[in-house]
């Protein structure tokens, strides 16, 4: 069994919630006002999923690193003030193409569109390199049970609204070893009918042998 990782898993739903939105936005046709709402509602969504995830290494995961290193992550640590303060912008001009007249429309559209873009290029760089940086440097300055107690604090500190807004995004992005670990990992912490709720909310989105396997696998059938 590979060690745990504490980035790839939730860093795999963050890049599939962030693709598939700037997919979607790119194709969205901002005249059409209830299209436009849903565009602007699943920006919300994802970008709550994103301050989920840096809430959690702020609070717990960067700070069990740099208790340990000699020096700072000066990168990281910008990074994640970009972050906050895009965040910021992205649903203050989701706001203003809800507030805009249809005519206006299509052009805010655009710049959400744009902007859109360029975070979602920025936390996927930055997320490459937390995977290339800290992963390793987890795996020097820590035994594997160390990791694991990080791991669940960092579940214990999620609501379970936050749970429910990262899961399915995460459960769809990962392999199906990744699937099982990930939903065995959350029967360890978690109530079974929690896990269940949450397996049941991602089933629909994953081919039908994919649960078969995933329920049969994590004892859940």
């Amino acid at each position: 069994m590979p060690r745990l990782d504490l980035f790839q898993p939730v860093h795999k739903g963050l890049r599939l919630a962030l693709a598939d939105l700037l997919l979607d936005m790119g194709r969205t046709d901002f005249h059409d006002a209830r299209a436009t709402r849903a565009i602007v509602e699943r920006l919300e969504l994802v970008t709550a999923f994103c301050d989920d995830h840096k809430a959690a290494e702020d609070t717990v995961v960067l700070p069990a690193l740099l208790a340990r290193l000699s020096g700072p992550l000066p990168s990281i640590t910008r990074a994640h003030a970009d972050q906050a303060r895009h965040v910021e912008e992205l649903r203050a001009t989701g706001k203003a193409l809800l507030d805009a007249p249809e005519s206006v429309r299509p052009i805010v559209g655009r710049t959400l569109y744009l902007h859109f873009s360029s975070f979602t290029g920025e936390v996927l760089s930055h997320m490459a390199e937390e995977e290339q940086v800290l992963s390793p440097l987890f795996e020097r300055l820590f035994d594997e049970d160390e990791e694991k107690a990080i791991h669940a604090e960092v579940m214990a500190g999620l609501t379970m609204e936050q749970h429910a807004r990262g899961a399915p995004f995460i459960l769809r992005a990962l392999s199906r070893p990744e699937r099982v670990r990930m939903v065995s990992g959350a029967l360890a912490t978690m109530p079974r009918a929690v896990v269940l709720g949450l397996v049941d909310v991602v089933s629909p989105a994953l081919p039908a042998d994919d649960v078969t396997h995933l329920l049969s696998q994590t004892g859940l059938s």
